[in-house]
């Protein structure tokens, strides 16, 4: 989010104190989140900054569709993260084992933390867990970083249209009417059947075919969640508040059933386009 936002500032030619003060204050935040050493840290500081640079370039080149420039600007920075990693010998085999390591060592220090403060074996238990299924957290790291990329660039494009003086015209931003091309269902589809096929063990950049195929269908999961939270959202509108936050608390309690809801709205929305159903019918009135 802070590296499309300077970006975005910079190339702008701020000229109000308002400009200039998000630009130093992200800036500085953002010299702030590049410290650290480590091969894990280093290849997500080259994420963000490929990402940052590439969907400033593409806004500058074309301001329109922020969803459809997050997404190639995150995919496109990953991929080239991927390979200079691999031209500089490391590979993304090495990346996951040194994320693992980080993981399970933060997970234990919570443990750690967890038990001395007076947690509930509970607490403990579900961290020491977390640090044993390291590895399994490390192999869906792509796929984290992919998510957290398009809502960093979408998180940072709105900032900056907030503190802008000149702000780009808005260009269907509302969450409300966050959707994609319905196409997009064959990318879920073929990941899936990948990871479903018992030969789909070749390598590609440092990892097997599978284990990017399960990073595939990660982020299109995430993605067709977040629509279905856009057609509630749309819907919610026209619901009684106090219906909405009976909701949203009982979502809360059982997340796992409400993202799945979730998930089988925003891919039946492909062929039903709940959003269209909610407008008002344009006669206005009484049909004929």
């Amino acid at each position: 989010m802070l590296g499309p936002l300077a970006g975005m500032l910079l190339v702008s030619r701020p000229s109000s104190g308002r400009e200039w003060f998000w630009l130093a204050a992200s800036g500085a935040l953002l010299a702030l989140s590049l410290r650290g050493n480590g091969l894990a840290e280093g290849f997500v500081r080259a994420t963000g900054v490929f990402v940052a640079g590439t969907f400033v370039a593409l806004s500058v080149w074309n301001p329109r569709g922020v969803f459809r420039r997050a997404v190639v600007a995150t995919v496109t920075g990953l991929v080239a993260a991927l390979v200079l990693a691999a031209l500089l010998g490391t590979g993304w085999e090495s990346v996951e084992r040194a994320l693992e390591r980080g993981l399970r060592e933060a997970f234990l220090a919570q443990a750690r933390v967890a038990e001395a403060s007076g947690f509930g074996s509970g607490v403990v238990g579900a961290l020491r867990d977390m640090a044993r299924s390291a590895g399994e957290s490390a192999s869906f790291y792509p796929a984290l970083l992919t998510v957290t990329g398009i809502a960093g660039c979408v998180l940072g494009w709105r900032w900056f249209r907030l503190v802008a003086d000149r702000p780009p015209a808005l260009d269907g931003e509302a969450f409300a009417g966050f959707r994609f091309s319905d196409h997009a269902v064959w990318i879920l589809i073929g990941a899936l059947a990948i990871t479903l096929l018992p030969a789909a063990d070749g390598m590609l950049l440092g990892a097997t075919i599978e284990t990017w195929a399960e990073n595939v269908l990660a982020v299109m999961v995430a993605l067709y969640i977040a629509r279905g939270l856009a057609i509630f959202s749309a819907a919610s509108g026209r619901t009684p508040k106090r219906i909405v936050v009976v909701l949203a608390l009982v979502g809360l309690l059982l997340w796992p059933f409400a993202a799945g809801g979730l998930l089988l709205l925003g891919l039946a929305d492909s062929w039903v386009d709940f959003r269209r159903r909610l407008e008002s019918p344009p006669t206005g009135g009484r049909e004929r």
